[in-house]
């Protein structure tokens, strides 16, 4: 098993991560500047860019329905879609679940922990006339620290507003759907923190495909008081949708989970946010757990992965992950060479099919002690239940142990999705190497 500081220098953009988030600030207070230069990954237009608000200090104590962004683009300056999200003191979001919260939290001073998305491909040049003029515009040029590219972005805080038309990802309340450019998801409807539904695209004139997978798989095994054996699936979860925030530029959606255990012994409940983009998502595990669980529990390993559909035109699929190169087909059958893939430990997978790519990472923070390995089984004449299409069709993910060793802390473990209607696995995987975090930076001191 791999250390933890091998994992941490395998981690995609992970010396990116660790020292590029910061902020340059020009001589004189915040009410005399007008020009914020931030360092920031702008190497795809698939790329979000998430920033705490403390990395724009003038945004602090701002009335958020103030705010409007532009961008330069041939000459003028058009507003383009944001989005600002509340954070409390924990690092979750704090969503509005009713239309009277919706309306305080639009009128809510932004606080410092707050965060403010839009998308790389949304920036644009800089003003010929510069941050000043007849028009009260603070400039924030946003700068590629590999390559040195910049763009640029305008941000005015005022009653009068301007919003852009454009909708990068909607969430469909009927069916509890999210789609964005080149993908659609869908949920359980028993169990809506479970992924059973995938369409892809090519481009918005396309109609969608069939559903590719079968379902998102869950599984815990380990044993209680040290001594009983327990293996428990995704169909010993109980799970509802508890808020969910449609945005132009992200989907926030959040279901409380918690699995039976032992006999009526059930895990405290348990937050689970996916946070949708127009072309990638993430999953965040929210884990407070308010007792030690090695106390209860030892041996416990959980296994996330993804089933696909076999008949649905995904024929010719391969799956590549960072330690094999020349990837493996997904035919049904287990080769000697899948079996050892599963001894080893990739921060990245590659499905590649021809539909586009899907990009997938693990996301394990330092204080989260646990470790991982490659979960992968290709053999349609073995069932992986609980599932709706028997057999397993490239079924790939992630085997996660010593999960007795967590603290009561509260940690975040991430799932990382980039999907893209291009299927040319070397620009997918320098896609995924120098993204950005999809969570808020700010400046580092």
């Amino acid at each position: 098993m791999a250390t933890r500081a091998a994992r941490r220098r395998r981690c995609p953009g992970s010396v990116l991560f660790a020292g590029i988030f910061f902020l340059l600030f020009a001589p004189g207070s915040n009410a005399e500047q007008t020009a914020w230069r931030v360092a920031y990954p702008l190497a795809s237009p698939y790329y979000p860019v998430v920033l705490n608000a403390a990395a724009l200090p003038f945004l602090v104590n701002a009335q958020a329905n103030w705010v409007s962004l532009y961008a330069e683009k041939q000459g003028r300056l058009e507003p383009i879609p944001f989005q600002i999200d509340k954070v409390d003191v924990h690092g979750r979001y704090e969503l509005a679940s009713s239309e009277t919260e919706k309306r305080d939290e639009a009128r809510a001073r932004i606080e410092a922990r707050d965060e403010i998305a839009f998308m790389v491909g949304d920036l644009g040049e800089r003003r010929s006339t510069g941050p000043d003029g007849a028009e009260p515009l603070r400039e924030v040029r946003l700068v590629d620290p590999e390559t040195g590219l910049s763009r640029w972005l305008y941000v005015r805080i005022g009653q009068r507003r301007h919003r852009s038309g454009r909708d990068y990802v909607q969430y469909q309340t009927d069916g509890d759907f999210i789609a964005g450019h080149s993908y659609r998801v869908g949920f359980a409807d028993d169990l809506p923190f479970l992924m059973d539904h995938l369409q892809r695209r090519k481009s918005p004139q396309q109609p969608w495909s069939d559903n590719l997978v079968d379902s998102m798989k869950v599984q815990h095994r380990g044993s209680f008081l040290h001594k009983f054996a327990f293996v428990r699936s995704h169909r010993d979860y109980q799970s509802r949708v508890i808020a969910v925030k449609d945005g132009p530029v992200r989907v926030i959606r959040r279901t409380l989970n918690n699995v039976r255990m032992i006999l009526f012994l059930k895990t405290p409940s348990i937050e689970v946010d996916f946070v949708a983009y127009g072309n990638s998502f993430y999953v965040d595990t929210l884990l407070d757990i308010p007792f030690r669980i090695g106390s209860i529990f030892s041996g416990l390993d959980t296994r996330f992965s993804v089933d696909w559909r076999e008949g649905v035109g995904l024929e010719g699929a391969r799956l590549y992950t960072s330690s094999m190169e020349a990837g493996i087909a997904v035919d049904g059958e287990m080769s000697q060479q899948e079996y050892a893939l599963n001894q080893r430990q990739d921060d990245l997978l590659l499905f590649a099919s021809r539909y586009g790519d899907m990009l997938v990472t693990l996301g394990i923070p330092e204080d989260l002690p646990i470790s991982f390995r490659n979960f992968y089984h290709d053999d349609r004449t073995v069932n992986d239940r609980p599932e709706s299409v028997p057999g397993q069709f490239g079924n790939f993910g992630f085997l996660t142990d010593n999960w007795e060793s967590l603290n009561t802390d509260l940690h975040h473990l991430m799932f990382h999705v980039y999907l893209t209607p291009e299927n040319d696995r070397a620009a997918a995987l320098q896609l995924l190497r120098r993204a950005p975090s999809f969570r808020g930076q700010s400046p580092q001191p």
